[in-house]
């Protein structure tokens, strides 16, 4: 991931209002985003380890090869999200709503699923 700009939550929220935000390749691993409404932005190759987005608005979001590793995603809204290619490894899900199918080409290893359960 190389060299990535760290982004603030305010300039992420600032940004979320506007046409199609793009945060490709930035840093935001162990960003407090909790709550925050991101919809729609592009989170692609981003770092998000660690990252807290608990109950977080993510509909729509680009998620494509970013690394979640470690990110707690309990009770976000990721409807519609994209999270082809996404290291999901040890993050945490659980309560989050998500279409299943789109987690499929994602890397699951220790993640704790919607319903709470462990992906091996």
């Amino acid at each position: 991931m190389g060299d990535q700009r760290k982004v603030s939550r305010e300039e992420l929220e600032k940004a979320a209002g506007q046409d199609q935000p793009d945060f490709q390749n930035c840093d935001l691993s162990s960003l407090d985003l909790g709550g925050a409404d991101l919809k729609g932005v592009n989170l692609s190759r981003a770092n998000l380890r660690g990252a807290n987005l608990r109950g977080a608005n993510l509909k729509e979001a680009y998620f494509l090869q970013a690394d979640l590793t470690e990110a707690d995603l309990r009770e976000a809204d990721l409807e519609g999200a994209i999270l082809w290619e996404a290291n999901l490894s040890r993050a945490n899900l659980e309560g989050a709503k998500v279409e299943l199918p789109t987690l499929a080409a994602s890397i699951l290893t220790g993640a704790t699923m919607p319903d709470g359960t462990v992906h091996d």
